[in-house]
């Protein structure tokens, strides 16, 4: 479980304080480290400026913000955050929450709980969605054609249906359409069966992939390694990171010409420890 999203703090000591808390309960995180990541000499220095008893200037915020591993639309909004919270010129305070405004809004996630099973249940309608709005007058049979799997213009219909009634597309007035948020994000909580489907089948396709689509069209690499437990939470975070800075990328695309999966697993090859002690006590 990861923290929550950045866009949904006001006050970004509290949110340094949040992501030392989380750090601290999956390793040996300190103040002093916290401190050593972000440059500062002084040890505590972080702490004091989370309890509002120091501050932050502009080039320490951005060391502050990448020694939280954020990237993106993320450290953006972290550094306005910092500098409306402090600003006691009420014009730049102004300037920076408007900013806090438009990066909230064009990165604003919609979280696919419970009733958006069906959703998941196929590949088609996240392909669909993106199609959909990657040119002025899309056709069924457009994307039909688009589409690397086979599908027929009847079942881009069917979809295209399902994703209006469900508010993930909106009708742009003149034929086409356009996405009410440029991400959504399934609930692992709400709806784990349906993720689990959904990334099951996502996998099948990456293996066709390997054997249908040209290398120069795909990515796919991996790495075994040996962790502990300290440094695999370290590879989480920096996973999350990786996948924070691509989300930037994505949000900020207005020339859509096609669509792509990425897939990020990590799965353990060996027994871990901690199992074999569960398993020795039943």
């Amino acid at each position: 479980m990861m923290m929550k999203s950045i866009l949904q703090y006001k006050d970004y000591r509290k949110y340094i304080r949040d992501y030392y808390t989380w750090e601290k309960k999956h390793s040996s995180f300190s103040w002093r480290e916290f401190s050593r990541r972000a440059k500062f000499t002084s040890p505590n220095f972080l702490k004091l400026v989370s309890e509002g008893k120091s501050k932050l200037s502009t080039p320490s915020a951005e060391r502050v913000a990448d020694a939280m591993d954020l990237a993106g639309f993320e450290k953006s909004f972290f550094q306005n955050l910092v500098i409306y919270n402090q600003s006691k010129d009420t014009k730049k305070g102004k300037v920076a929450h408007e900013k806090l405004q438009v990066i909230a809004k064009e990165n604003a996630v919609r979280k696919m709980g419970v009733g958006y099973q069906n959703f998941y249940s196929t590949w088609l309608h996240a392909v669909v969605r993106e199609l959909a709005c990657a040119t002025e007058k899309p056709s069924v049979e457009s994307i039909a054609k688009r589409c690397r799997l086979v599908v027929s213009p009847a079942e881009v219909a069917d979809s295209i249906g399902y994703l209006l009634r469900l508010g993930l597309l909106k009708s742009n007035g003149r034929g086409g359409y356009r996405q009410t948020e440029k991400i959504v994000e399934g609930d692992e909580q709400g709806i784990p069966a349906a993720l689990r489907a959904m990334n099951s089948q996502m996998a099948r396709f990456a293996e066709q992939a390997l054997d249908d689509v040209p290398p120069e069209w795909r990515e796919i690499t991996g790495i075994t390694m040996g962790l502990s437990q300290q440094s695999y939470t370290k590879v989480l975070g920096a996973l999350d990171s990786c996948r924070k800075k691509i989300l930037d990328i994505v949000v900020k695309e207005e020339n859509v010409d096609r669509v792509y999966r990425l897939n990020l697993q990590m799965f353990p090859m060996t027994t871990i420890e901690s199992d074999k002690v569960n398993d020795d006590n039943t």
